[in-house]
């Protein structure tokens, strides 16, 4: 996957049963300045975005984070295949 342009994941540790990750995305400006969480969303059976609210995104963000989220269920699965 290519560097994010505007955005950043910052490693948020695991949920709270332990068998998925979670990710905070922010700008990349301020680490502290959170859009929302990629967690897993286990109707779908893959990790998702969850936005806060009042934010706003554009077609560069928003494809850098389904990127994102495609590359580490991808991952998931590999895992769990071992």
């Amino acid at each position: 996957m290519s560097e994010p342009k505007y955005i950043q994941f910052v490693d948020a540790g695991y949920s709270s049963s332990g068998k998925t990750k979670v990710w905070d995305v922010a700008t990349k400006e301020d680490s502290e300045d959170l859009l929302g969480q990629i967690k897993w969303f286990g109707s779908w059976r893959c990790y998702a975005f969850y936005p806060y609210d009042k934010t706003v995104f554009e077609k560069t963000c928003l494809r850098d984070i389904a990127n994102f989220c495609e590359e580490q269920t991808k991952l998931h699965y590999k895992k769990e295949a071992k």
